[in-house]
């Protein structure tokens, strides 16, 4: 049987490390082609150059921070990344596209209002300009704060409520192109987002099912909204959490 990926393209911003990293070997794997979009240009070009060795012509990357980014520059930006003459003979299928945790010792960032809101909505009005008649994904990642209240966290939170409401307003507007938009919500990962609360145990006893996400277990629940399989479902929040927040 085919992969579930083959002749697609994906763009994940957010594509060097974490969850975002882990998507991009599921897409790989399953036959898909990549392009990696980061902030951190000496990472990003380490595992480029990685993943391409082990899958030659079938892995591309491009430098930049959609927070410092005009509506302009990312479709531009989406545009030369994700030309047909990069991948002859490919349909643009899907993008997904990731925001950082934003807080830091309890304190909220200043800058999530644009990585974490402004950022997913200028790269889904690129990619619903990119999409061809065949439609195409729009996968996000939200966060279980977007629901449930906790000290310390009322920016990120609030950017993550406007990640969920964005989807589902865009995936009404963008249903009559056969472009879904989901997001998926990660409870408590294990990637180098959670800084030093990796070590916590304290952390892991809020979680019923006693651990740490791996990054892996959540790029499954992404690469199914990203693919054909879950052509019916739009405009939902799916968490992978391991039962955290309930």
């Amino acid at each position: 049987m085919p992969a579930r990926f083959d002749g697609k393209v994906a763009l994940v911003i957010g594509g060097s490390s974490g969850i975002g990293l882990a998507t991009v070997r599921g897409l790989l794997a399953e036959g898909g082609r990549v392009v990696l979009a980061a902030r951190d240009a000496a990472r990003l070009a380490a595992v480029g150059q990685e993943l391409l060795g082990a899958h030659q012509g079938r892995v591309a990357w491009v430098n930049g921070d959609i927070s410092e980014l005009g509506e302009e520059e990312v479709c531009r930006g989406d545009r030369d990344a994700l030309r047909p003459a990069r991948y002859p003979g490919d349909q643009l299928g899907l993008q997904l596209y990731a925001g950082h945790r934003g807080h830091d010792r309890g304190r909220d960032r200043r800058g999530d209002p644009d990585t974490n809101a402004r950022g997913p909505l200028l790269a889904a009005r690129a990619a619903s300009r990119a999409f061809g008649p065949e439609g195409g994904r729009i996968v996000t990642l939200s966060a279980t704060a977007a629901r449930r209240g906790r000290p310390h966290r009322s920016v990120y939170a609030a950017t993550k409520g406007a990640v969920e409401a964005m989807a589902r307003v865009l995936a009404v507007e963008l249903a009559p192109r056969k472009i879904t938009v989901n997001c998926v919500a990660p409870g408590l990962t294990d990637t180098p987002m959670l800084g030093g609360d990796r070590d916590d145990p304290n952390r892991t006893r809020q979680v019923p099912m006693g651990r740490l996400g791996r990054p892996e277990e959540v790029a499954t629940v992404v690469l199914f909204l990203a693919s054909d399989d879950a052509g019916w479902v739009t405009g939902q929040t799916v968490d992978a959490t391991g039962g955290y927040g309930l």
